[in-house]
């Protein structure tokens, strides 16, 4: 009975087993690796388990297949054959296929761009090496152009100017040995004619009122540099001297004070600090709230990045572009924090601090010891410490003498010690910095810090603490953890506790260290390429406004970066202008000391091997180069070659050699007045004449001669045929063959002048011998050429001085009220027209230079 259940019900499994197995058609070699008959019973079991609780899967699994089955009637049919047989996992399977559809997109669009697969990394090199080149060459020769340009325009003093013209007033200063005229004087009897020889002045605002009478002296634009510290009282009165106006200034930096009003009187001794001094409005700020304004926001002139983070983190919203520096931990670059505990500031007293004053003065004299050819100055927070430094600077330099010769340099920055009022404006290559202010003998740390506290405060401070460029060394006898803020602190005063932060510690948010993510998978690529071949690379090295795609570290100095390595990925391709994306980047890192070199993505994509060996071959040179560096560095004294060879240059300071030339040259260079002959005439009868002769004899006098008056035409046929005294008669047959001449088109009659029918290009002559001129005789265009002359010569000119030259350049040498008149109404008439203008100091000249040469020309 038992072994007959036990068929039955072993016949019953194998029924259900063949429906489930006809129903499931399952691949026993896939499913466990072998086939059936090798199954145990126990694994079946485990797996139809498995089966019946996955059965929520079967959902997932059908989309799969009903995926798989589409796909394989596509394009990534391969992915689904190498998928069925291992030889993609799971994980790999989106990678896999993101990287393939996106090299089939950069395949069609290699095929659309015909431009790429013609990119070649050294042509692409050449022309940015050349683009460079030519666009240096273009700056250097815009400079000799305006050189040149100023001196095509100078003037040509003449000595034989009128007394009263300014090219007269000025000849005669220069022959004088005394008594000249005072500057303003001067300016305005002769201003139009010395801006013309130096179109460019660079004064004071209180200067320009001094010297500069606004009724005669105008400027087409003013320029103010360090605009805030000019007070709006002092700036105006060189503002109205100008057409337009270019406001310059850092709103962030010291504005106006009455520091210097108090220079003059007796400060109060028991007076602790600076706090008096009260700031006042700039011209910069006024200019800012109704003009439009740009930000210039490139910063030069730190050369390590740590010297200007705190002010760019706290002033300028970390908007400045500030390049890194290839010595990122260096110990003769950056900021710099030195700590006196022992010192002590005698608050009540002297108001200094003695034993920081001697540690900043031996510091001093031992970087020139260290660096003779660095320039170096010191700042401090109050005019009592700057004064103890120079007392200790001056006890040390004469102990030791020969250490004078360091403070000062050929360049000009001689070594100063200024205090936070006065150090703007300033730069040097090291600045030492003494807070001066700090713990007292009672060991209490006030909050008064003299003009920081004030409002303004933090201006003052963003001044001090950016005037270096490459090293800054702060002292203090406290820490910034010393230096208790609370809400009602100043804003220079939160500022100040930043700093020395920043300056212990290295802790600043704009200027975290190198970032561990990338721009572009393309910097992704090199970065584990350089990283595989075992350097040590940084990504995105700098701070503020320009990061260096990637970095690698010199292995002989972990400080210092061997090369940089820029790809053209967002950071290059942020700047739109040529110049700045391809020159002025790369010169102002190389400048900083860094070695750049440029990977292409096109080049990278289309040949990665030899990509690859070339930026590892740049890398060993520059490795190469640096120890030979090291080995035979160069001299200090080694003097850098300019960009172009001497050959190039204009000599311009040649070119500039003044020139004058007497009024009779002038007289000489203006042609004579011609009389024409008329020794061919067949005969010496007028009454033998007929009347085609006659209009010939006129043609001929007045294509000769033209302009000429008709009257003097009529004196000139009378003393050909030798009449004393012309008669009606004869002045109408005269008159007669003029009006045929101008009928058959071979003369022009304008008024009582005669003129050839094509006029002649210059019309001014010179009437020479004993004959008296008529001014009568002289056309109107003729005597306003002669005015330009005149003008053009000696320049702006009193009217009675210009009447009289411009008779002389016409030849009259007799100046009557007939003729005074005339060139008197015409000069008024151009004056009418706008041609001409009275200045303020009632002289005469162009109202627009350029209208009267092209006048002059014609």
């Amino acid at each position: 009975m038992a072994i007959n259940k036990i068929q039955q019900i072993n016949a019953k499994f194998i029924d259900q087993q063949n429906s489930l197995f006809k129903l499931t058609k399952p691949d026993f070699e896939t499913v466990f690796g072998r086939n059936f008959d090798n199954i145990t019973f126990e694994e079946l079991k485990n797996k139809l388990n498995l089966w019946k609780y996955e059965k929520s899967s079967l959902i997932t699994w059908s989309h799969f297949i009903n995926h798989r089955n589409k796909c394989l009637h596509t394009v990534a049919a391969p992915l689904i054959h190498l998928i069925d047989n291992d030889k993609i996992i799971a994980e790999d399977l989106m990678f896999t296929f993101k990287g393939n559809y996106v090299d089939s997109l950069l395949r069609i669009i290699f095929r659309e761009k015909k431009f790429l697969p013609e990119f070649v990394k050294e042509l692409q090199d050449n022309k940015i090496n050349k683009f460079k080149e030519l666009d240096k060459r273009v700056i250097s020769l815009n400079r000799q152009r305006i050189a040149y340009e100023a001196y095509c325009h100078r003037p040509n003093l003449s000595s034989g100017a009128s007394g009263d013209s300014e090219a007269g007033i000025l000849l005669k200063e220069f022959t004088r040995k005394r008594g000249h005229l005072p500057i303003r004087k001067l300016m305005t009897r002769a201003g139009g004619l010395i801006q013309k020889i130096k179109p460019c002045f660079m004064m004071s605002p209180l200067s320009v009122a001094q010297y500069l009478d606004p009724s005669t002296t105008k400027f087409d634009v003013i320029i103010f540099d360090e605009a805030s510290q000019v007070k709006p009282e002092d700036a105006i009165g060189a503002l109205l001297r100008g057409n337009h106006a270019v406001v310059m200034g850092d709103s962030r930096q010291l504005p106006p004070t009455n520091f210097f009003d108090h220079i003059t009187e007796v400060l109060d001794p028991d007076l602790d600090d600076d706090s008096d001094y009260k700031d006042m409005e700039s011209i910069l700020n006024m200019c800012k709230r109704s003009f439009p304004s740009k930000s210039l926001l490139w910063h030069y002139r730190s050369r390590h990045e740590s010297l200007i983070a705190v002010s760019n983190h706290e002033f300028y919203d970390n908007r400045l572009y500030v390049y890194p520096s290839p010595m990122h931990d260096s110990e003769n670059l950056g900021l710099k924090f030195v700590h006196l505990p022992e010192t002590v500031y005698d608050r009540g007293k002297t108001s200094t601090n003695l034993g920081e004053a001697r540690a900043v003065a031996k510091s001093v004299l031992n970087h020139y010891r260290r660096f003779p050819s660095k320039s170096i100055g010191v700042g401090t927070f109050n005019t009592k410490q700057q004064q103890a430094i120079r007392e200790q600077i001056d006890l040390l330099l004469r102990q030791n003498p020969e250490m004078e010769k360091y403070f000062t340099n050929e360049k000009g920055e001689n070594f100063f010690v200024k205090n936070i009022e006065t150090i703007q404006g300033d730069e040097r290559d090291i600045i030492l910095i003494s807070i001066g202010f700090g713990f007292d003998s009672n060991h209490k740390l006030s909050r008064s810090f003299g003009a920081l506290n004030q409002d303004g405060g933090e201006r003052r401070l963003n001044v001090l603490i950016s005037r270096a460029r490459e090293k800054c060394i702060v002292f203090s006898n406290f820490t910034a953890k010393d230096l208790s803020i609370d809400g009602s602190a100043s804003v220079g005063l939160k500022a100040l506790k930043t700093f020395l932060e920043y300056a212990e510690t290295k802790n600043l948010i704009s200027i975290s260290g190198p970032s561990e993510d990338s721009d572009s998978p393309f910097e992704d690529s090199v970065y584990e390429f350089l990283r595989d071949i075992g350097y040590e690379v940084h990504k995105q090295v700098g701070c503020a406004g320009y990061r260096i795609d990637l970095a690698i570290v010199d292995q002989r100095n972990r400080g210092c970066y061997l090369i940089g390595i820029e790809c053209d990925g967002a950071q290059y391709h942020s700047s739109p202008v040529a110049r700045d994306r391809d020159r002025l980047r790369q010169q102002r890192l190389e400048e900083l000391g860094w070695k750049i070199y440029r990977i292409w993505s096109t080049d990278w994509y289309r040949h990665p091997i030899e990509s690859g060996k070339k930026l590892l071959e740049a890398i060993e040179n520059t490795k190469l180069n640096k120890i030979a560096e090291e080995i035979s560095p160069k001299s200090n004294s080694e003097i850098c070659e300019d960009d172009f060879e001497d050959d190039e240059k204009m000599d311009v300071t040649n070119r500039f050699t003044p020139q004058t030339e007497t009024l009779e040259k002038l007289q000489n260079e203006i042609q004579e007045y011609k009389i024409c002959s008329l020794s061919d005439i067949p005969t010496k009868d007028f009454s033998e004449l007929s009347g085609f002769q006659l209009e010939q004899i006129v043609i001929k006098i007045v294509n000769f001669e033209g302009p000429v008056h008709s009257d003097e035409l009529i004196q000139r046929i009378k003393m050909q045929f030798g009449i004393a005294r012309a008669g009606n008669i004869i002045k109408g047959t005269i008159l007669s063959a003029i009006k045929s001449a101008e009928q058959s088109k071979k003369i022009l009659v304008r008024g009582d002048f005669l003129w050839p029918d094509s006029e002649p290009e210059n019309i001014l002559r010179k009437r020479c011998g004993n004959t008296s001129v008529k001014i009568e005789w002289i056309c109107d265009e003729e005597i306003i050429q002669a005015v330009f002359s005149v003008l053009n010569n000696q320049y702006s000119t009193a009217q009675e001085g210009l009447i009289v030259q411009t008779a002389r350049v016409l030849g009259i040498k007799v100046v009557r009220k007939n003729a005074k008149d005339k060139i008197n109404d015409i000069i008024e008439s151009l004056v009418q027209d706008n041609c001409l203008t009275i200045s303020p100091n009632n002289r005469i000249y162009f109202k627009e230079p350029v209208i009267a040469k092209q006048i002059i020309q014609h």
